[in-house]
């Protein structure tokens, strides 16, 4: 989800994320539809790393918490937890405003 903040600050054209993706530190990814250019992947990692940078000397609003299944569809309505067991602590991060349940 910062991963979309930083791509939209860069105004790449990319279909936000599909619901494919992982966050963990052995193997991190995250699927998007849509195409870059050579140079546009060649300039990817410098210009992400710049943006990131950047934004976060800003300070922005950050927040990672476990909270009740229910409480997750409170914070993040249309979320499909289906896969959750019932009394199982759902992670939700929120960057910038906006965010949902993760992983990991």
């Amino acid at each position: 989800m910062a991963f979309d903040l930083f791509c939209g600050c860069l105004q790449l054209c990319l279909a936000p994320p599909l619901p494919s993706g992982r966050q963990f530190v052995d193997g991190p990814y995250v699927e998007y539809e849509g195409k870059l250019s050579d140079d546009e992947k060649a300039a990817l990692p410098a210009s992400l790393t710049a943006k990131i940078r950047e934004l976060a000397s800003t300070g922005i609003d950050s927040h990672l918490r476990y909270v009740s299944k229910a409480e997750a569809l409170e914070l993040c309505p249309g979320s499909d937890l289906s896969g959750m067991q019932d009394g199982a602590m759902v992670r939700v991060v929120s960057v910038a405003g906006g965010g949902g349940p993760r992983g990991g």
